[in-house]
């Protein structure tokens, strides 16, 4: 019987069930780097699409300047989560040249 207790808990100690606490920590990262990476580019093409203001009247849209600050803040915590965001800023740069042209 202590045989059987010992195997049965050395089966429960080395079971790949028990994975799922770090992977789920593991997977974090990536699941918050692609939130700040589709955040960054949704940012980016609400950016392209505002319509701008016509000269000499105020309007209620966000300056250009918020646009880039929070497009930068996006990016940097999208790296700060996983390096592999780094692409995130080629492509946003491809996006803006693609719709400039």
């Amino acid at each position: 019987a202590a045989l059987a207790g010992l195997l049965c808990a050395l089966l429960f100690a080395v079971h790949p069930i028990h994975t799922e606490a770090v992977t789920s920590i593991v997977g974090r990262a990536e699941l918050l780097s692609t939130l700040f990476v589709l955040l960054a580019l949704n940012w980016q093409l609400t950016s392209l699409i505002a319509p701008a203001p016509p000269p000499g009247t105020s309007s209620a849209a966000p300056s250009p300047l918020l646009y880039f600050a929070l497009l930068s803040l996006f990016l940097f915590l999208a790296t700060l989560s996983k390096e592999s965001s780094l692409s995130a800023i080629v492509c946003v740069l491809l996006l803006d040249a693609a719709t400039s042209s």
